[in-house]
């Protein structure tokens, strides 16, 4: 039997000065895939997703991607977006799964709470319980003049995974894990 991922990919750069709410439209307008047309959009590109897939390829793992999303800098995103985004993720996570991937920005506030992010996990661990691992990568908002900035987004999700999927195989399972590339 194959190992199981369930992902998703939600990412929003808030800016809490900006009196523009992020919307629905906002997400549209920049990328709203559901898993399948993001696995063809993004599965080939230099993204996060495409580093999930690759070792996906790898290990033989039957990856089950629920939505890509994201939407340019802006204002506070509104409950009605967070929901419409989240509902694939957290009605998915409802299965059997192995492990679940999410590749998050790290910088969402909504208009109901201020880490966008963390309620997504909370909702998310509360359907598929405690023993199954997640794991999450962000991006850490921080300026680089080196080359390898322009390809951090393909080549950090490998280590979380490589060390994510140590775990059953008698790695150490990390609490926390902070890639530089």
């Amino acid at each position: 039997m194959s190992f199981r991922v369930l992902s998703a990919e939600i990412a929003h750069e808030t800016n809490t000065f900006n009196i523009h709410p992020t919307t629905i439209r906002s997400f549209k307008d920049r990328y709203l895939l559901d898993g399948g047309q993001a696995c063809v959009a993004r599965g080939g590109k230099n993204t996060e997703l495409a580093g999930l897939l690759d070792v996906g390829r790898d290990y033989g793992w039957e990856i089950t991607h629920t939505i890509s999303a994201a939407a340019g800098p802006g204002g506070i995103v509104t409950r009605d977006a967070f929901e419409m985004l989240t509902a694939p993720l957290i009605t998915a996570s409802e299965g059997t799964w192995d492990g679940i991937f999410l590749m998050l920005h790290g910088a969402m506030v909504t208009d109901f709470c201020d880490d966008g992010e963390g309620e997504i996990l909370r909702r998310v661990r509360a359907v598929a319980g405690p023993d199954v691992p997640i794991a999450v990568t962000l991006d850490p908002t921080q300026t680089s003049r080196r080359p390898c900035a322009i390809w951090r987004k393909f080549c950090c999700p490998s280590r979380p995974i490589h060390m994510w999927i140590s775990a059953p195989q008698g790695g150490v399972p990390p609490s926390f894990c902070s890639a530089r590339c």
